[in-house]
């Protein structure tokens, strides 16, 4: 195991009626002004926005608000954000939703503190001191992405057709009530549990010897296994709560650090190329995109004989299999089970559309640290392995 190091700051308030203490925590570190940031609106129809207000009004938080942040997440909301806190004198956030809008309000945080634009914070063109941030707080509503319990933020550029992450302040306190979630559309909750097991395999198959990383390829693969189960009683009942509480937990543990102990850093492909994918195409979700992707990818890491132990414990330990390309099939039955798509044309994509992801994903300038690839290599990649599945 090569040497590291942990720490995962942010304080977790999980169970039911939670959602009440939001006050207190902001009061107890002598907040009084706060923007609270969020989604389309399904806070209102649920009651959580009444919640969060009544637990303001008691403890007496002033607060400005910041409605319609939308899934893959867009640089102008962030100005406007920004633009907020520094109009009212703010001094933290509070973030109510999934990960969209906790990316949002990681970078809105910043945007409230600096002159200059945040888009060039991403383009790694303006210089700041992350400690002036604000400090933010999160609720959850949707478990999925683990950026209640990360520094990270992926945002995007229309303009540009650039979506890129960086790393901000992790959230101060994170508030998950599993009852949020009971009336998650089924794809919502489908997509959570697939970008978790994204999250995870991105950051472990760096392990070439698994035998030497036992302990967290151990919790990685149950944590896997635990997602799966809990998922499958979901499409059962969706208001089981255990289920939904094992979900949550796991989908902030798949993202937390815990998982990239030993490991090397990990390798994003998938990722990347996801990101590329949604800066052209921004009405399809992340995870759905993750989950057209991940079959042929590993098929790909197969064939190329990268990392091979890695891929066989992961079909042993998850599956029950004894080979990767039987482990890839229980897969891609497990997405078709859920309803999720297993390749690109599943998920809407034609095959004129993938230069452009190429012309996304090299924009982006990430790359992968045990395959890098070349433009040909990248669109064969994309024809050759994730196009289509038998």
């Amino acid at each position: 195991m090569e040497r590291w190091s942990w720490s995962m700051p942010t304080e977790v308030v999980f169970g039911r009626n939670t959602v009440p203490k939001i006050g207190d925590e902001l009061k107890q570190r002598n907040i009084s002004k706060v923007l609270l940031t969020a989604g389309k609106g399904s806070i209102r129809r649920n009651g959580v926005y009444d919640a969060v207000v009544e637990s303001f009004r008691k403890e007496g938080i002033e607060w400005q608000e910041l409605w319609d942040i939308q899934p893959n997440p867009v640089v102008e909301k962030v100005r406007e954000g920004g633009a907020l806190c520094k109009e009212h004198g703010l001094q933290a956030i509070v973030a109510v939703g999934g990960g969209s809008v906790i990316d949002s309000s990681k970078a809105i945080s910043l945007a409230a503190v600096i002159e200059e634009d945040i888009w060039g914070v991403y383009e790694d063109t303006v210089f700041y001191n992350i400690k002036e941030a604000l400090p933010l707080f999160t609720i959850l509503t949707l478990s999925a992405t683990a950026s209640e319990v990360n520094a990270g933020a992926v945002l995007s550029n229309p303009e540009k057709k650039m979506k890129i992450p960086h790393m901000f302040n992790c959230p101060v306190v994170s508030i998950i009530d599993p009852t949020l979630q009971f009336t998650l559309p089924w794809n919502q909750t489908v997509y959570g549990a697939m970008d978790a097991i994204s999250h995870i395999l991105d950051t472990s198959q760096r392990v070439a010897d698994p035998a030497k990383n036992d302990v967290t390829l151990g919790i990685n693969f149950a944590l896997i296994k635990s997602i799966i189960r809990a998922a499958d009683a979901l499409q059962q009942n969706a208001e089981d709560y255990d289920a939904r509480a094992n979900l949550c937990w796991a989908c902030s543990l798949a993202l937390c650090g815990l998982q990239n102990i030993g490991c090397n850093g990990g390798d994003w492909s998938v990722h990347w190329l996801e990101h590329a994918l949604s800066a052209q195409r921004d009405d399809i979700a992340h995870a759905a995109g993750l989950a057209a992707m991940t079959p042929g990818y590993i098929t790909y890491f197969q064939d190329q004989n990268i990392n091979p132990l890695f891929w066989e414990r992961w079909a042993r330990d998850v599956f029950g299999v004894a080979t990767v390309r039987e482990g890839v099939e229980a897969l891609v039955a497990k997405l078709r089970q859920w309803g999720a798509p297993v390749c690109l044309r599943d998920a809407g994509v034609s095959a004129d559309e993938l230069p452009g992801i190429v012309d996304s994903y090299f924009a982006n300038d990430k790359e992968s640290s045990l395959k890098p690839l070349d433009r040909a290599e990248c669109l064969r990649l994309l024809q050759t392995y994730m196009m289509e599945r038998a």
